[in-house]
């Protein structure tokens, strides 16, 4: 019954968004993949993965472009239902702070707020948004009550912003804490009209991931794929990263 009802909940998610999808349909331009959070609370408490009352900024480089967009909200390997206030996405400046009129606010079905399930994943309603092919792009998610971090990547080679309160929609994440995870984020999928559009999908361990990556550059190798297929003219592949450092065929990672 469980797992019928993380079914149902992700296919109505779709389907309040397939109206507004263009002809070609929606394609991913950002993915990465979870990992189990620190079985030990404390462990989880010092990686400022536990949030209470604040508002997590986290940064995305997207493959391809579009002018509509939504976003894949994670709850993946989450003990317990989380609760999002609000949630907002913007074209980013530098480090924490968005181009004010850019900023957008998602909304799941209709409503700025929404519980996802113990190990769901939730699609936003799309919004109007011109994504640049390259860019970096912001969600910031706002939790009100304490949340234990789930669906989190690790090895994001990307700081991520932590702040007090709802400052989804400010400018910059004030008195804000630097982390490098990505948490309760999956992806971020854009429309094309062309039919012949998709996504090349990287699967791997660290290699994949961020080895040798300097943080906050991009510089992965699937990021460079991306890079040369704009380059050679193609706008319709995008390119996922689904690696996990330390990854195995037959057992999970150890974070």
């Amino acid at each position: 019954m469980r797992i019928r009802f993380r079914l149902l909940f992700l296919a109505l998610s779709m389907a309040s968004a397939a109206a507004l999808a263009a002809p070609g349909g929606w394609v991913t331009t950002w993915s990465t993949s979870a990992a189990k959070p620190y079985a030990d609370p404390t462990q989880l408490n010092n990686a400022h993965l536990v949030f209470s009352n604040q508002t997590l900024r986290e940064i995305v480089h997207t493959s391809l472009g579009s002018d509509l967009v939504r976003v894949r909200l994670s709850n993946v390997y989450g003990a317990s239902a989380v609760e999002i206030g609000a949630a907002h996405i913007a074209l980013r400046t530098t480090a924490s702070t968005i181009n004010p009129t850019s900023d957008r606010t998602l909304t799941f079905s209709g409503r700025t707020d929404v519980t996802i399930p113990s190990g769901a994943i939730l699609l936003s309603d799309p919004v109007a948004l011109n994504v640049p092919p390259a860019g970096d792009l912001v969600i910031s998610l706002f939790f009100p009550n304490p949340t234990n971090g789930a669906g989190i990547h690790y090895s994001a080679a990307q700081t991520s912003y932590i702040g007090a309160g709802d400052q989804t929609g400010a400018a910059s994440i004030s008195k804000s804490t630097s982390i490098s995870f990505w948490a309760f984020l999956a992806g971020v999928e854009v429309t094309s009209t062309d039919p012949s559009a998709a996504t090349v999908v990287a699967f791997g361990d660290s290699i994949t991931d961020t080895a040798a990556a300097t943080s906050n550059t991009n510089r992965r190798w699937p990021d460079f794929l991306a890079a040369r297929l704009l380059t050679s003219g193609n706008e319709i592949t995008g390119v996922a990263n689904a690696g996990i450092g330390g990854n195995r065929i037959l057992h999970d990672a150890q974070v």
